[in-house]
């Protein structure tokens, strides 16, 4: 039989990976099968080039045409474009109070605006001599331990909700002074003005004037 030139041969009908052709390797000549290729080429990677896995198609194919062309790449990496909501409790890297919404759970609990949680603070310590070093109240019943000539001072808290009141008491045989906070005043006395608690005095003082931070004892 006359050889022909591979032009010259016909097309194969149909291909099942069971075909052969002839490569040469190391000088010497072998046969391989289409399914051989297959497999030795195989499917791509992230490092490697190779043929499209059926997987990976199928996630082609599931993708919208042109399903970013309406935003830049700068735009989908911008959370404030983003909409929606995502749960806190599948966020890693947040503190406790993002799940329990627990006042409790926060650290450097800021003053609370009602003053209702607060319990009793006992064996506080009054400071300094001056609105500048002053103790601040931080409770709703505050509770005076410890005084002497050179700290003898409390300051009330500033931007708090209209009606808040506090309870104070001085169980120390020294004479307190109770500032307001800066700029405002307690009984209309004069701004900055202290109050001066007696020894073994209660103090009931209640927040009349928000705007000018003005107490009013009752």
């Amino acid at each position: 039989m006359a050889t022909k030139k591979i032009s010259e041969l016909s097309t194969v009908p149909t291909v099942d990976g069971s075909e052969t052709f002839p490569i040469l390797k190391a000088g010497y000549n072998y046969k391989m099968t289409v399914s051989q290729v297959i497999g030795w080429i195989g499917n791509a990677t992230a490092s490697l080039a190779g043929l499209l896995s059926a997987s990976d198609k199928s996630k082609l194919d599931s993708m919208a045409t042109g399903a970013t062309a309406n935003a830049t790449n700068a735009e989908l990496r911008d959370r404030a474009t983003h909409t929606g909501t995502q749960a806190a409790s599948t966020i890693t890297g947040l503190g406790t109070v993002a799940t329990s919404g627990s006042y409790n759970d926060l650290s450097n609990r800021p003053i609370d605006a009602s003053y209702v949680r607060l319990p009793t603070v006992a064996f506080q310590s009054a400071t300094g001599a001056t609105q500048g070093t002053a103790a601040l109240v931080t409770k709703s019943v505050f509770h005076v331990s410890s005084a002497d000539a050179s700290n003898t001072g409390l300051i009330l808290p500033a931007s708090m909700s209209l009606g808040t009141k506090f309870s104070i008491f001085n169980g120390t045989g020294t004479g307190l002074s109770i500032y307001p906070p800066s700029g405002g005043q307690i009984n209309y006395a004069g701004v900055n003005t202290p109050y001066a608690l007696g020894a073994y005095t209660p103090l009931t003082i209640v927040l009349i004037d928000q705007a000018n931070g003005v107490y009013q004892q009752i």
